[in-house]
């Protein structure tokens, strides 16, 4: 931090501050400087720090400050970190990050920044079930009409088509879409839905179901 501090004020000649932020579940306290002394000679180098794992839920969703989501996004993360039965965790974190969307959409924040939060969001705290995933998905669509958000490929691709690479991207992006769809597909075949009830909730056709059924069967 002091490396990029003293190397900032020389190419800007600008007042700086710093902040250290302690993402982890430790609340002890951490150190807010950084010391060095050689033969008479000594520096002092002190910065704020902020620790993820001490601030209060309740001030943070009531401010206004877009990070403050972000902190707690943060936290919900740290929520899981402890739970080893990976449905009860994913149970949980579900209804955190539901709660922390609902908050979000209704903070008078400018679309592009709630764009960008609610990516934070979706891809910081994650589920291991993918099924869990889609049903986050789903209920974010049913608050927002698929109009709020937007996904980390749609914002990658808005930006090639600029640079004229829109189609060659959206090759792959289809690709990593398939290879998605197909893991979520094997997971709701291994726990019994039938084809429609798994195309349904993959959201794919059921021919593709029924060609991941039979991969599988082939294994």
């Amino acid at each position: 931090m002091f490396t990029y501090f003293y190397r900032i004020l020389d190419k800007y000649q600008k007042p700086i501050t710093a902040y250290a932020i302690f993402t982890g579940a430790s609340t002890v306290a951490r150190p807010n400087y950084f010391a060095t002394e050689y033969i008479g000679t000594s520096m002092r180098y002190t910065f704020n720090t902020y620790a993820i794992a001490c601030q209060d839920d309740e001030y943070l969703r009531a401010s206004d400050n877009p990070f403050a989501l972000v902190v707690l996004t943060a936290k919900a993360a740290l929520a899981g970190r402890n739970i080893k039965d990976t449905f009860e965790r994913d149970e949980i974190l579900l209804i955190l990050k539901l709660k922390l969307a609902r908050d979000l959409l209704t903070k008078d924040i400018p679309k592009e920044k709630i764009r960008v939060l609610m990516n934070f969001l979706r891809y910081y705290v994650r589920f291991e079930n993918p099924v869990v995933n889609l049903k986050f998905d789903k209920e974010v669509e049913i608050l927002t009409g698929r109009s709020t958000t937007m996904g980390i490929e749609e914002l990658l691709l808005e930006r090639a088509k600029n640079q004229g690479l829109e189609q060659g991207m959206e090759r792959g992006f289809e690709k990593g879409e398939e290879n998605k769809s197909h893991a979520v597909v094997v997971n709701l075949i291994s726990h019994g839905f039938s084809d429609d009830q798994a195309a349904s909730i993959a959201e794919v056709s059921s021919e593709f179901v029924k060609k991941v059924r039979s991969e599988s069967k082939g294994k």
